[in-house]
């Protein structure tokens, strides 16, 4: 109920509306932990404290009540005994003393299995984190998008409008205009491309942040410190990585999970001992009817047909299987790290190809400004486009380095937009914003 409460309170907070305009520390500080993707992900650990739960009850005392219902009917060679009930009522109390082992095994196997899950949990919720920032910084791309392509629709429609007078003067060719008319419908249905990823991507960060109907309409640009950067060593960010993976981390307490398991399963062939307290009600009446009754009892497997046995074997399968899915994990990671390596050194040779694009066109806008006649004009109209195309790359450039460190830290164990994790700066490189 505590449980019901706490999330319909959330939701009810959740239900605030957005800042306007929002930054992207504000989308994620509002990340829902009642979003069912996270809420998936919190199940996990609420499994493991349910198993620790149940090995702690299976060591408690027990009440039981047992009752019997019996009726005996009398041999005919003894004509004297009779008939009658043989009916049993007893309150029993009962406490395992000895199980083999197996509350032991079961409990550290569920606080294993609790430890994964806690650590499976804040991987998923960080990787979570860098789907928020790549839905933020996706709003703005196609703002600058859109922007690109109002502006190249303007340029287009003026020259499409000059020709059809120029063609009425006999100036310009029936083709000639025809051809700037298909170019205007062509960028025409370009900019309805844009628009609609702009309410594309709001509605996407909104369903993320667990805000249906919610869109951002103003959108604060980050100041993402992630220009003039290197990475480490390849080496050393894969010695930062293989350390501190969470993924592996929680593999390393899933296969210490199982190793319990075994445990538990050789305790099967074990004697259990069991203290008992009997307090009983016979209707028959017999001198060796005892109403009190304490004592220890003990079972000692002999033989079970193999069912130990073969859950023992189980047991060793799982650790196996869990090993081999390990080092399976740990060949994607070597890779996964090296793509992401390699990505990294082309996103920095395009940064400097993006720094040269956006002067020589800003030094080629000046120029066309100084210029007046028609046609330089329509020139200075392009060179609007290129400089939107320019903010266009560069900010697409940065986000795309500052996602592609924050995967690096995720998967390093490392704050996300911890940037200093695994680069350098380079030395060259003057301070930039948080």
């Amino acid at each position: 109920m505590l449980a019901l409460l706490f999330c319909v309170g959330v939701h009810a907070e959740s239900s605030a509306p957005l800042p306007d305009p929002l930054s992207l520390q504000q989308a994620i500080n509002l990340i829902d932990d009642t979003h069912p993707e996270l809420m998936q992900a919190r199940l996990a650990g609420q499994y493991a404290e349910v198993d620790l739960e149940d090995a702690d009850a299976q060591n408690n005392i027990r009440l039981d009540l047992e009752g019997r219902l019996r009726w005996t009917e009398t041999s005919s060679i003894n004509p004297i005994a009779k008939d009658r009930d043989d009916h049993r009522l007893s309150l029993v109390l009962s406490k395992p003393v000895y199980d083999g082992g197996l509350t032991e095994a079961r409990k550290q196997a569920a606080e294993m299995s609790g430890l994964s899950s806690e650590i499976d949990y804040g991987f998923v919720r960080d990787r979570y984190t860098i789907t928020v920032m790549q839905q933020f910084l996706d709003i703005i791309l196609a703002d600058l998008a859109a922007a690109r392509d109002t502006e190249a629709l303007a340029t287009a429609f003026v020259r499409m409008d000059r020709a059809e007078d120029r063609n009425e003067l006999g100036q310009v060719s029936d083709i000639e205009l025809l051809e700037l008319q298909s170019q205007y419908q062509d960028v025409r249905v370009r900019l309805y491309n844009s628009e609609g990823e702009v309410r594309r991507t709001r509605q996407a960060l909104a369903l993320t942040l667990n805000r249906p109907g919610q869109q951002p309409s103003q959108i604060t640009p980050p100041q993402l410190d992630v220009n003039g950067r290197n990475l480490l060593e390849f080496e050393q960010v894969l010695e930062k990585v293989m350390k501190n993976n969470p993924q592996l981390l929680a593999m390393n307490h899933d296969i210490a999970a199982a190793r319990s398991k075994i445990e538990a399963a050789r305790s099967m062939s074990k004697p259990r001992v069991t203290a008992r307290l009997e307090r009983a009600e016979q209707s028959r009446d017999l001198s060796s009817a005892d109403k009190w009754r304490i004592g220890m009892e003990m079972a000692m497997p002999l033989y079970d047909g193999g069912v130990s046995g073969a859950a023992v074997k189980r047991a060793h399968l799982d650790v196996n299987n869990l090993m081999y899915r390990r080092q399976q994990y740990e060949l994607q990671l070597r890779a996964e790290v090296r793509k992401l390596f390699e990505q990294f050194r082309v996103l920095k040779a395009g940064q400097d190809a993006s720094v040269a694009f956006y002067d020589y066109r800003e030094l080629y806008m000046d120029r066309s400004r100084a210029l007046y006649d028609l046609e330089v004009k329509t020139d200075l109209g392009d060179s609007m486009i290129q400089i939107s195309e320019a903010h266009f790359k560069t900010a697409k450039q940065q986000f795309e380095m500052a996602l592609l460190l924050a995967q690096l830290n995720l998967l390093a164990g490392e704050p996300v937009m911890n940037w200093d994790a695994l680069t350098s700066r380079d030395k060259v490189a003057e301070g930039g914003g948080a």
